[in-house]
């Protein structure tokens, strides 16, 4: 059986930005350590949630809406929420954790410590952080038709190395593969619902509509200079060649790979960089291209729309639906 994702697992934008700057990035900028460990954080919790979403999916829930990594406007901020699915007589929430070691909860009043490799860390309580976002939710449910709906928490541990110890025993606090059993175990426990399936579809859909998946505009924010960053056209075979432009395609210094449309790629890359607005000058030195007038010949044949002419032209790169940089 299947959920009805209606906001899918993916990769979030965030994450995506982050492994094509660290290609890029010289590792000799001072951020480079300091993003490679971020990405390492991030790629952890994406592949938590993707084990999570695996066990979800052998349970009966195949009419029942689901909502991936939701991010929506709260009255003074946004929240977050890892995994919503909408049940006829109640709504899941469920705050996911991928942490490896002796995870503790209960010692210290709204606390969770985690002992690995010799060192003690202290977090906040996931279980109380997804009441938080509960909270957040319901506020943003009022004028819905699902306001009435109970919402319950979940917090899931979807690491094979980490180590549960609970002072006092929490059928809440689980790990990814008693996930199946608590889900039949809540059906129970919640009064029975004639909730219409058309409502929960409608309510599902509205809360894609406002989701708003978050943006770090890392070069930016970091104010990392153009120099640090490698130009060019990667290869679309190897994943790791730069390729050169001749007679009309694009030859991989590394494999030979020829592909004509390569640049297609990385007018993505440089989208999800720096944004959707482009000049010629940006694009010549963003792609390695020397000559003008071989890239006005691959710009005529791109869906471009712009903003003023001639030299002080700007190009809105449209959006490929779906792109997934490939050596990611």
């Amino acid at each position: 059986m299947s959920t009805i994702d209606i906001i899918p697992l993916v990769k979030p934008p965030d994450l995506v930005a982050l492994q094509l700057l660290l290609r890029r990035l010289s590792t000799q900028n001072p951020h480079h350590y300091e993003l490679t460990n971020k990405l390492r954080r991030e790629l952890a919790g994406h592949y938590g949630e993707s084990t999570l979403g695996y066990y979800l999916k052998l349970g009966n829930h195949d009419d029942v809406p689901t909502l991936y990594g939701l991010r929506l406007r709260g009255r003074h901020n946004y929240f977050q929420i890892d995994t919503l699915m909408l049940f006829q007589n109640f709504i899941l929430l469920i705050e996911v954790k991928h942490i490896k070691g002796l995870i503790t909860l209960g010692n210290q009043k709204g606390k969770m410590v985690r002992f690995h490799k010799e060192r003690t860390e202290t977090f906040d309580h996931p279980l109380l952080q997804a009441k938080i976002q509960s909270n957040h939710l319901k506020e943003w449910l009022l004028p819905q038709n699902l306001h009435q709906l109970p919402i319950h928490c979940l917090s899931v541990f979807t690491n094979p190395h980490s180590i549960l110890q609970l002072e006092n025993p929490n059928e809440d606090i689980l790990v990814n593969i008693q996930i199946p059993s608590r889900i039949e175990e809540l059906k129970e426990l919640y009064p029975k619902s004639h909730m219409d399936q058309s409502i929960l579809i409608k309510a599902a859909k509205e809360l894609k509509s406002a989701h708003t998946p978050r943006h770090i505009p890392f070069i930016e924010k970091l104010g990392i200079p153009q120099e640090h960053l490698v130009k060019g056209v990667y290869c679309r075979q190897c994943l790791d060649g730069i390729t050169r432009r001749e007679k009309g395609t694009w030859i991989c210094g590394k494999c030979g790979h020829h592909d004509k449309s390569a640049h297609l790629t990385a007018l993505q890359e440089y989208r999800i960089l720096y944004g959707e607005r482009l000049t010629m000058g940006e694009a010549k030195k963003f792609l390695n291209i020397n000559s003008r007038s071989t890239l006005y010949h691959l710009f005529k044949k791109i869906d471009f729309t712009f903003q003023g002419t001639k030299r002080g032209r700007v190009y809105i790169i449209p959006e490929q639906k779906q792109f997934v940089p490939q050596k990611l």
